[in-house]
Formats: structure tokens, sequence, C-alpha cells
């Protein structure tokens, strides 16, 4: 007896300092258990310095409201001649709301990012000015024209970096733009490309503009440059008003669109309901002109394309939080953004709204969207 009291006082010795030293965690790094804790009970507590996780675990508590803006006051009903909207300009709006509300609405001077001059000479081309010139090559391309004239005429403008280096940075775009302009003559080969005019009534809204590169087979853009938001919401809203026009020639089912970027051709499939994405995309360009949306490209992309993939809204969520902070790797937050840093105050991305905004504009255009092998 005395034996199994022994054995009896040891099993829960055992018990009571397992239970001492084990911690039982969350199954997710961003359970807001992690950083609700007393300063006093710390050490029997869990608790994590994951500014990330943070942003996340206060994400999941948060209640639905509005963003907290650099308005003082409610901005006045636009006027109802706003409902009457150029296809480009929506295309512009969704691709950066805050700055569209900012100038075109609230009519501020555009902000211009301040550059540093090279005092040094450059040996290649970057940004933006590398962007023109590979755009330049690729149309002269397009056109059946010798590149050999166009260097001339950059160098002569002094577009190109100095002497030897810049001729042979210069044919080195223009092999690689062959390449590119291989893989996008296959799409375009054979077919008859046409502008259409567009005149769109959907409710009390009006939609009107131009198609370029329309076919038989559908609407062709392209670009060269990795697929980024801005071209899935132009290709997207481009193929929403396609398939939304009464057009005799295009097939029952709808009409597709083909957009073609550095990484690969991808197809948009016919849109049987095309309309009523299109009254969702306008409802929230008129809300997005009297007050700022919850929908910022970059992050609602990331968290859309996850959400699309399979994952749960906590995990796309802290993905999104990266997309929006920023990290150590030389990447840029979004929220850093000028426009977003005078339009909305201490912004995180911690409201149902903004799952909401960025689902409602992305998830449809990934549910068509798929690679196109040709």
């Amino acid at each position: 007896d005395h034996g199994y009291i022994r054995q009896v006082d040891q099993d829960e010795s055992v018990a009571a300092l397992s239970g001492a030293l084990t911690r039982i965690h969350h199954l997710q790094p961003f359970d807001p258990g992690y950083f609700n804790l007393p300063t006093n009970t710390r050490q029997s507590k869990l608790f994590s310095y994951s500014a990330e996780n943070y942003e996340a675990a206060k994400a999941l508590q948060q209640e639905r409201k509005k963003i907290n803006t650099a308005f003082s006051t409610t901005l006045p009903a636009p006027p109802e001649e706003l409902k009457q909207i150029e296809l480009n300009e929506l295309v512009r709006f969704f691709s950066h709301p805050a700055r569209y509300l900012l100038v075109k609405i609230i009519g501020i001077a555009p902000i211009e990012e301040s550059q540093t001059m090279d005092t040094s000479e450059p040996f290649t081309l970057k940004g933006l000015a590398r962007y023109k010139l590979e755009h330049d090559i690729l149309e002269n391309l397009l056109r059946g024209h010798d590149c050999g004239k166009l260097y001339r005429v950059k160098k002569a403008s002094g577009e190109l970096p100095h002497g030897k280096v810049g001729e042979i940075f210069f044919m080195q775009l223009v092999s690689d733009l062959q390449s590119f302009h291989k893989r996008l003559s296959g799409l375009l080969s054979g077919q008859e490309l046409k502008q259409q005019q567009v005149t769109l009534k959907i409710r009390d809204y009006s939609i009107t503009g131009r198609l370029d590169n329309v076919s038989a087979n559908g609407l062709v853009q392209y670009r060269y440059a990795t697929m980024k938001p801005k071209d899935v919401i132009r290709s997207w809203i481009s193929h929403l008003v396609l398939n939304s026009q009464a057009n005799t020639a295009a097939p029952e089912n709808g009409t597709s669109t083909f957009y073609a970027g550095k990484d690969g051709m991808y197809e948009y499939g016919p849109a049987a309901e095309s309309i009523l994405h299109l009254e969702q995309l306008l409802d929230l360009y008129w809300q997005g002109i009297t007050e700022p949306l919850y929908f910022f490209p970059r992050s609602s992309f990331v968290f859309a394309q996850e959400i699309h993939k399979g994952k749960q809204e906590q995990e796309a969520l802290r993905k999104a939080i990266v997309e929006w902070e920023g990290n150590d790797f030389n990447k840029k937050g979004e929220k850093n953004d000028p426009y977003n840093l005078l339009c909305c105050k201490n912004m995180v991305l911690s409201n149902p709204l903004f799952m909401e905004q960025a689902q409602k504009v992305f998830l449809p255009a990934f549910a068509h969207q798929k690679k196109f092998s040709g």
C-alpha cells in the first residue's frame, strides 16, 4: 500500500511538473491571446513581440467601422454627372482610389516624390525611362520597322547611356523584346484588330470610351512588365465592359480577353454576369468619390489572391499586412504612399470592409483568369 501511495504521489508530482513546464500554444501565431497580457503575469502567459502578427490579431477583434480619415466632415454628395464616367477614368480610379479622391474630387495638386539628381554617368536605364524605351521598341517591332532607326533617334535625343555602353544596352533590350514580340505575334497573327467604341448604360451610370485591339476572338492587351494589380484591374474592367456590350458579332456565351506580360499570357473567360460585376464596381466608385474606400490595390490584391488560393482570412490578412507595412527587404509598404498617408490617418488593415472590398474587386477576376498557352 505504501508503495502504491508513493507511486501515486510521484505520478502527481511528474504531472504537476509537466504542467508547469508545458505551454499549449494557439494554432496561429496571430491569435489575440498572444497580445492581451497583464504585465504582472507575463512570465506565466503566452506572449509575442511580432508586429505583423499583432496587426493581424487586432484585425480579428476589430469592430466594423469607417476609416479614420483626414477629413473633418463628410464630403458633400458628388454631382450626378460624375455617374457618366469614361472607361479609362474608371480604371484610373481603381488603380489608386485615394489619389483619385484627393486629386480629381478634392482638387489638390498632384504630389511628386522628390528625386535626387544622379551626378554619376548612367550605364543603364531604370524605372520609367527604361519602361518608356522598352515600350517604344515593342511598338516598333509590332509595326515591322527596323530598330536601327529608333536607336539613332534615341541616341541623338540623349535617352541612352553614352557611347558603346548605350549601343550594347539598346541591342540587349531589342533581343529581349524580340522574344516577347514573337509570343505576342502568335496571339495576334491572322486576327483583324479593330477599335470598338463603348457606350454602356447600367442603372443610372453610363460608361463611355474605346477598346483597342478587339478581334473576333476577343480583346488583346499587353504590357512588357510583370503583371501587377493595376494590370488585373485594367484588363478585368475592360473585359467586363466588352462582355456587357450588345455585340452581335460576339459568341453567344461571351467574349474572351487576353493579356500578355513578361511573366506569361493570361486569358479571361467569358463573363456571363459581367453587368452584375460592373454594377458592384460602379457602386464602389460612387462610394469612393464621397469617402475613402478601404481598398488599396497592392494590399487588396495580395489578400484576395490568398483567399482565391484557399487560405483562411486570417492568414490572407497577415500576408496583406506585409504588403501594407513593408518589410526589411527594401520593399516600401503601401501605407507610405503619400496619398494614402494624406487621405487616411493611422491606417491599419483591421476592418472587415478591407476584406470585403478586396474580394469584391479581385475575386471575380481571379475566378475568370487562367494561364494562356496559345
